[in-house]
Parts: C-alpha cells; structure tokens; sequence
C-alpha cells in the first residue's frame, strides 16, 4: 500500500500537460455520451469524471489555457487509472476486510443524483442547510474563517 499521494500526484501529473479548459471540455463530452442502456449508464460513473474536473479546478499550478487540447481518449486514459487508486491505497473494493456493503455504500451517495430522474430533490441539501443558523455546527465546519457560508446567500 501506498499513501494516498503517491497515486495521485501521477494522475495529477497528467492532467497538467494539458489545457484546462479542454480537460473540462473532454469531461462535459463524456458526461454527453449516449448510452445503449441503463446498465451502460450507471457504469459511466459521472462522480469520477466531475471528480478529475474538481482535481483540474483545484490545481493552482495549472494554468487556463497552458498546454495542448486532451481529447477524450486520453481523458478516458486518465479515467482509467483513476480506477486503480482505491487499490494502490489500500481500499480495495471488496474482499476478506471490506464486504460488498461498504462499498455501496460509500459508492452510492456520489452516483445516486446522477442516476436518479431530475427534480426538486437535488435543492433539498442546500435548503435544509439554509434552515440552519450562522452558528450552527455545519455552517462552521464548511465555512472558513470569517467567511459567510454561500448556501445562505449571504
């Protein structure tokens, strides 16, 4: 096993050699994808396409439009590797230690809001967080110092 760093900073790597703008590009084309069928969709995993987008958003070292255009062959490449983090890092998917449940369920909270039909529900979280005072647990934990937390609109 290895920490989580070191199979990270690879993928990372990767994305740096090209444009932001076209990695967010490659990602909104795989998130297009039509699919034959419900069990082709599902396994699309659209939380791991936004979470290389958020990795891309976070680098302060990866300029806008520095570097090539990725197509989305070498975005799929890099989806891929993606994949074999949870082994590198010790969170095998299943096996003797770690049964098939908590796999789902860390699994499902991410992939649900992209399989289930569009609705109201998707503004549930963000308004029951409204509900909440300035003060309240939550609202400190995820704001940061002297920053009023967005969900409010404050």
């Amino acid at each position: 096993m290895k920490p989580f760093s070191e199979a990270y900073f690879p993928i990372r790597n990767k994305l740096r050699k090209f444009s932001r703008s076209s990695i967010i590009y490659a990602a909104r084309q795989t998130l297009r994808t039509p699919y034959k069928n419900k069990m082709e969709e599902m396994q699309s995993a659209p939380a791991q396409i936004l979470l290389l987008v958020k990795w891309t958003l976070q680098d302060r070292m990866m300029d806008h439009d520095q570097g090539p255009a990725i197509t989305v062959q070498q975005f799929g490449e890099i989806r891929q590797r993606l994949w074999e983090v949870p082994d590198e890092i010790g969170m095998q998917i299943v096996g003797p230690e770690r049964p098939m449940r908590l796999f789902l369920r860390r699994m499902l909270r991410s992939q649900m809001g992209f399989q289930a039909p569009m609705d109201a529900g998707f503004v549930r979280e963000a308004a029951l967080l409204a509900r909440l005072p300035a003060n309240h647990r939550l609202i400190r934990l995820w704001g940061e110092p002297g920053a009023q937390h967005h969900v409010r609109g404050r």
